[in-house]
């Protein structure tokens, strides 16, 4: 399992283009099961084993059943080593798969806060236009208050100009009057 070129190779595990992962009966990734059966390893008896070392002539019956205890144990790890060979490439096929989803969603993220941001920073740079435009206009609010108050103050002295004058005249109308009276009486 530390080398998986090997793992792969001696477990019969092989990628096929257009299938993928499928292990040394053809079976694709997904249809690899999780779990370990044990009872599944059990394949030959003990007599079959006799049998098979009584044919070889050499071996006693004490012989075969410690050869066939011996072998079906090999069978078993070999089995079960498979299964774990299995099982770790469908965990680093998950991870793979788990790794691809938390980036998509990374980057989705990323863009959505990149939106976000973009959006905020568009508020503040209208809002400092709007500011800059408002100061713009009381600037020019005041420079017109300031000519309005000083043709207010123009005003205000032509009139108390004109009301000096017509005082004047009022006055001048009377002493005209007295005058025009005391000339009738003269007369």
């Amino acid at each position: 399992m530390a080398v998986p070129g090997l793992a792969h190779k001696s477990c019969g595990i092989k990628v096929l283009e257009v299938v993928g992962i499928v292990d040394k009966e053809g079976t694709p990734l997904s249809g690899w099961s999780r779990s370990v059966d044990l009872c599944s390893f059990d394949c030959l008896d003990d007599e079959t084993w006799i049998r098979i070392s009584r044919q070889q002539g050499s071996l006693d019956a004490k012989d075969g059943a410690y050869i066939g205890e011996l072998i079906k144990s090999v069978q078993m790890v070999t089995d079960v080593m498979e299964l774990l060979v299995k099982r770790l490439i469908m965990a680093e096929s998950e991870t793979a798969l788990e790794k691809e989803n938390v980036t998509l969603d990374m980057e989705r993220f990323a863009l959505g806060t990149n939106s976000v941001l973009n959006e905020m920073r568009q508020r503040v740079d209208d809002l400092v236009e709007e500011t800059s435009r408002q100061r713009q206009q009381a600037t020019e609010n005041e420079q017109e208050l300031s000519g309005v108050k000083q043709d207010f103050e123009s005003l205000k002295s032509y009139v108390n100009s004109l009301i000096s004058v017509r005082e004047t005249l009022l006055s001048s109308e009377k002493q005209f009057q007295t005058i025009e009276r005391l000339f009738e009486r003269s007369v």
